[in-house]
């Protein structure tokens, strides 16, 4: 089995910049400052991001990000290739899937439409009883 999950919090280095293809699709891209470790091992990664938008609301949504913001995202990291001068040039980024602003109000957002629509909270789950597994331990 394999997994291409990217879960990652971090600061946005530059405002989201929004476009259209040639065929029509919206994306969205922006650039994330991710810190790892501590003391002299910190270290700072600068990964590229890439959201491809199912609406124009959430276009808008992403377009707003601001440098500075502080979010988390889920994605999928994805390699992109294009030839320059003759050699293959590639490139890594990840394509993100949700978004969430971490950012609490210091900074000035611009005015944001949710990405999508809330999703439901799940309902509790069961309290284990430990009288009823008490006598299936062998110890």
């Amino acid at each position: 089995m394999s997994l291409n999950f990217a879960l990652l919090s971090g600061n946005l280095t530059r405002d989201a910049e929004s476009r259209m293809t040639k065929g029509g699709k919206r994306l969205v891209t922006f650039s994330l400052a991710v810190t790892d470790g501590y003391g002299d091992e910190q270290r700072t990664y600068f990964i590229d991001c890439v959201k491809w938008c199912s609406s124009e609301k959430q276009a808008e949504f992403f377009a707003s990000l601001a440098k500075g913001e502080k979010v988390v995202i889920t994605g999928k990291h994805i390699k992109t290739s294009h030839e320059k001068d003759g050699r293959k040039i590639y490139h890594d980024e990840v394509s993100v899937f949700d978004i969430e602003r971490m950012t609490g109000g210091e900074r000035k957002q611009r005015q944001t439409a949710p990405a999508q629509a809330p999703v439901a909270a799940m309902p509790p789950q069961p309290q284990a009883q430990p009288e009823l597994y008490e006598e299936d331990i062998p110890f």
